[in-house]
């Protein structure tokens, strides 16, 4: 399940399963951030042109995309994912561009919470074959640019496999 929603309504909830918590937008300190947000100002786009150009950005820079696998493995592993997010100033486009990206790509469906009760809706992820295949495509991916980052003693020591690949972001 991956959730979107702001600091004010996460410190609204209870959550006692086993979620990853990974910062987008909101100014709240101490969780993980995830620098998805392109580099200039593009928010004013067409809705369908930016998130064709959002698309580009995340899988054609190699930075964002491991990045992306932030959100990507844990999910894949069966985890709840809670995204902080910050509403207006130009970050509803991108928040909802990104949840765009993730259900075309990996048929991961979030949802927005507003309030804590809409926490309760979330859908857990289904994965398809496309979406298996494009992660098995990205998975790779990342872990040639974490060696090609981190030196190929790593994989030959075998630290990285497909149990254990979370812990590396």
């Amino acid at each position: 399940m991956v959730t979107f929603m702001t600091s004010d309504t996460l410190s609204k909830l209870y959550i006692t399963k086993d979620t990853y918590f990974l910062n987008l937008s909101s100014f709240k300190m101490g969780f993980q951030r995830v620098n998805l947000a392109p580099p200039y100002e593009c928010t004013s786009l067409e809705p369908k042109l930016f998130d064709m150009m959002y698309a580009k950005f995340i899988l054609e820079n190699n930075i964002v995309f491991m990045e992306l696998m932030n959100i990507i493995v844990p999910v894949f592993e069966g985890k709840s994912i809670v995204i902080l997010i910050t509403m207006g100033d130009g970050w509803d486009v991108i928040t909802e561009s990104l949840q765009k990206f993730l259900q075309q790509r990996y048929n991961i469906i979030s949802t927005i919470c507003y309030n804590p009760e809409d926490y309760e809706y979330g859908q857990e992820v289904i994965m398809n074959k496309s979406s298996l295949y494009n992660f098995e495509q990205d998975r790779k991916r990342f872990l040639n640019l974490f060696v090609m980052e981190n030196g190929e003693d790593i994989v030959k020591k075998s630290i990285i496999t497909n149990d254990n690949i979370s812990k590396y972001f």
